[in-house]
């Protein structure tokens, strides 16, 4: 019986080393649109704070990798961290760790994990999370208004952009509207009722999000 034992895992080993790792597709990024608050909700803010926001962000699927693993046999070193999701084929999908470059292939077949190295070496799977995480995206994109007072009928605001969390110094616009001209208050796209307001608070309701602006 020990025999049979020995042989299965030295056909199992020899399977696996000799199996096909190199990707054959890439997996998207999952980009998700937000907008704060939701169009028709009623919300009230304070000077200096967000009156809308509105963006895209991208997320990844990933493992995250609890214990950190070595295998000085087949030369592998797994450091704890994200891995993520980025290729493919008919056999596994392959996670990578951006710092350290290694990589975690998943079995398509037994849901196994394994190191990637000269040999491929399993990894419990009680030191492996599956999870989802934000990643900073070339397409990340964000546009803001924010409330900064009121003069009279007056109301003040800052427009802002963002691109991959960084602001676009070009698209950081002061403006204002006069209220004696109407209660809706439009600006690039977006349009909001304006419910009540003094030079430190302001209710409202949004009646539409931005128009994407970016070029």
């Amino acid at each position: 019986m020990k025999k049979i034992i020995v042989v299965f895992c030295i056909l199992l080993s020899s399977c696996l080393n000799t199996a096909n790792l190199t990707p054959s597709y890439k997996y998207p990024v999952d980009f998700k649109k937000y907008t704060i608050p939701k169009i028709g909700e009623t919300a009230s803010t304070n000077i200096g704070e967000s009156l809308l926001e509105e963006g895209s962000i991208a997320y990844q699927n990933s493992l995250f990798l609890e214990k950190s693993n070595y295998s000085p046999f087949s030369n592998i070193n797994h450091p704890t961290g994200n891995y993520l999701l980025y290729y493919g084929n008919e056999n596994f999908d392959f996670y990578k760790n951006e710092k350290k470059g290694s990589i975690i292939a998943k079995s398509r077949e037994n849901n196994f994990y394994y190191m990637i190295g000269k040999k491929l070496k399993e990894i419990d799977k009680i030191y492996i999370e599956e999870t989802r995480i934000r990643i900073l995206n070339i397409d990340d994109f964000k546009q803001e208004l924010i409330f900064t007072g009121a003069n009279g009928s007056v109301l003040n605001f800052v427009y802002r952009e963002f691109l991959e969390d960084m602001i676009r110094p070009a698209f950081n616009v002061e403006a204002s509207y006069d209220l004696s001209n109407g209660r809706i208050v439009q600006y690039k796209g977006a349009s909001l009722e304006i419910l009540n307001f003094d030079n430190r608070k302001l209710t409202y309701k949004v009646l539409s999000g931005f128009k994407n602006s970016r070029k």
